[in-house]
């Protein structure tokens, strides 16, 4: 059996009557041992299943338009914030979840650039009014809940910060609704509709 040992942290594991085999040390610091009757040896390492927020990425906008990619689905919900928001143009900001162009939004009026409308194509979160160009005080936190999942057809998020619009008139940015889709979200888009826009995107994934 000593012979089985190759490495630091091995482990060795009964894979069936009177049979073992050796289960090496994987993953990273702070993963565990979890249970999975696929694996030869019905175990493997791995992230903790609940609990903690990761972040997943950090981005900065450029140009018209923001590409963030390759969002991993193995969380529960997805946080988004946004900060420092800084469009060229005076625009209202806006966000698709897989760059959908089929997109149904139900929303609260009183968050959104748009009519509030159920059959809405994108996010707009401008709190009602175009955003000021050349300021760099936005800050924007959205939550999307079961982002990943391929069941679950409406898929609720709530958002909400603080900006300046339409010259000088300040605001607290609040509200919540629904994304209707049965594909998971994998990526996200930012864009303005004119212009450029800067700042700087942390997604998180939230056990």
């Amino acid at each position: 059996m000593a012979t089985t040992i190759d490495a630091k942290g091995d482990l060795i594991v009964g894979t069936g009557a009177d049979t073992f085999d050796r289960l090496a040390v994987g993953g990273t610091n702070n993963h565990v041992l979890t249970v999975d009757s696929s694996t030869s040896t019905g175990l493997k390492w791995a992230a903790p299943a609940s609990g903690g927020k990761t972040l997943l990425s950090t981005t900065s906008l450029s140009g018209a338009s923001t590409t963030i990619s390759s969002i991993s689905g193995d969380y529960t919900d997805l946080d988004i914030v946004i900060y420092a928001q800084n469009p060229s143009a005076n625009v209202v900001p806006i966000i698709k979840p897989n760059n959908a162009t089929n997109a149904r939004f139900i929303v609260n009026r009183s968050i959104v650039g748009s009519t509030g409308s159920s059959s809405a194509t994108d996010l707009q979160y401008s709190g009602g009014g175009t955003v000021t160009a050349g300021r760099s005080d936005m800050a924007i936190f959205i939550s999307i809940k079961n982002y990943a999942s391929t069941a679950i057809e409406y898929k609720p998020f709530v958002y909400f910060g603080t900006g300046q619009y339409e010259a000088s008139n300040y605001l607290i940015i609040d509200g919540g609704g629904s994304f209707y889709s049965t594909s998971a979200i994998t990526s996200l888009v930012l864009s303005v509709p004119s212009g450029t826009q800067t700042g700087t995107v942390l997604i998180y994934g939230v056990k």
